[in-house]
């Protein structure tokens, strides 16, 4: 698999799909292409999203749960985070990015972030567990090493998540 260039009609951006891999021990598989690939831990403004996502729904009141987060607030925090455009994701994992779209502009709207609502792509490869396609306008150049990708991204991540 390599990267495609997609073109949006209304701004006619080209947008760049990458492949998150949510765990830097992870092997990402030999049929991904490794400049497509950055690692998610690598990231933390992802991490410190999701669980404000997350946070903004608990009610302080009562006792925390064992798991303050889910896979919706993640969903949310990587489509703000990456800027993400398009999801490419199995058909049944559509209702899942329904709510992480609505999280996201909840988000968005309490941190005066401009928001998109993020498409969702039938996915029709098999990508391994723990890993997500996304259509973004982040990556501008592509190396062929992960770590070299994430970091160069990182460096593009929109300013608000640099100061969260």
């Amino acid at each position: 698999m390599h990267a495609t260039t997609l073109s949006i009609a209304h701004n006619a951006t080209p947008l760049r799909t990458i492949i998150v891999v949510e765990h830097f021990c992870t092997t990402p598989s030999q049929n991904l292409c490794q400049s497509d690939i950055i690692y998610q831990d690598l990231l933390p403004e992802i991490r410190t999203t999701a669980l404000l996502i997350a946070a903004s729904r608990h009610d302080f009141t009562q006792r925390s749960p064992q798991r303050f987060s889910d896979p919706a607030d993640w969903l949310a925090a990587q489509i703000l985070v990456l800027n993400a455009k398009i999801a490419h994701i199995p058909e049944q994992k559509i209702p899942l990015l329904n709510l992480a779209n609505q999280r996201a502009q909840q988000f968005a709207q309490q941190h005066q972030l401009a928001f998109e609502t993020t498409k969702g792509k039938n996915l029709t490869l098999s990508l391994p567990n723990n890993t997500t396609m996304f259509s973004c306008l982040l990556m501008k150049t592509r190396e062929n090493n992960p770590i070299a990708n994430t970091l160069s991204l990182r460096k593009n991540i929109l300013k608000p998540f640099k100061t969260i």
